[in-house]
């Protein structure tokens, strides 16, 4: 199982995540709105190379690309590489795209893609990346000394070996994924990325607020300030029309 499915699996929730029933989608994926929650526990600092980090489960994935993902089906695709890897002789040529910047404006390289590559190796990646030599670069391109294509996809998939910027600071998380974040005294907000390497974000913004314990979240989902609730279906009294997501025993396991 990978991180993002137990933790956001899990947190799905460890006993119920509450949203109104009217948001869900009718034909057509809307364009626009604002989603409003409250997260108990600390929101400085996104690292999604860093396997416990509850935030980078949530909203890595809003945040950062990989170099491969998954499509609907299942199937690894190109993300933010140019295509699948191809053979040279005893080596895998893999190409990036050209026309991707991060939200911070810094243009996405070979160097950079290197790098982030070392840095989710030295933080918790290790083990992920055990069967995957550090990459050279040649002529902008990564160069891995490996041959098979599958295992190097489905390493560089994972959201621990997401692509971050030279210099990537966890308090000033900067990524190419359909949000840019801005980190404030009372939690964070993410807006869209107009310059999202896989297109932007439908939704105008995300704000996350920094709640002191579970009460806050639930009184302010069952008041209607919230649009998500954690950990319990109401307070007092139920918010009409809410819909119950309850990832029973794996939710209690994270809790």
């Amino acid at each position: 199982m990978r991180r993002r499915d137990l933790l956001a699996g899990a947190a799905s929730m460890a006993v119920a995540c509450l949203v109104p029933r009217s948001a869900a989608a009718r034909g057509r994926t809307p364009y626009g709105g604002r989603i409003v929650l409250h997260a108990p526990w600390p929101l400085a600092a996104i690292d999604p190379h860093r396997v416990d980090d509850a935030m980078a489960a949530f909203f890595g994935e809003a945040l950062f690309d990989t170099l491969y993902a998954r499509d609907a089906d299942g199937a690894f695709v190109p993300s933010l590489a140019e295509g699948d890897p191809q053979p040279d002789g005893a080596t895998l040529r893999l190409t990036l795209r050209t026309d991707v910047r991060f939200a911070s404006g810094i243009r996405l390289d070979a160097r950079a893609a290197a790098a982030s590559i070392a840095r989710s190796r030295a933080h918790d990646a290790a083990a992920w990346l055990a069967d995957v030599p550090a990459p050279h670069i040649d002529k902008g391109a990564l160069v891995f000394a490996m041959r098979d294509a599958r295992r190097l996809v489905r390493a560089l998939a994972s959201p621990l070996v997401a692509v971050v910027p030279p210099r990537f600071a966890p308090d000033r998380p900067d990524g190419t994924g359909p949000f840019r974040v801005e980190i404030q005294a009372t939690g964070m907000v993410l807006s869209r990325n107009a310059a999202a390497g896989s297109g932007p974000a439908f939704l105008d913004a995300i704000d996350v607020r920094h709640a002191p314990d579970l009460v806050t979240s639930l009184r302010d989902f069952e008041s209607g300030a919230d649009d998500l609730g954690w950990l319990g279906s109401f307070l007092h009294d139920p918010r009409p029309g809410a819909k119950s997501f309850d990832a029973g025993v794996l939710g209690w396991a994270i809790l």
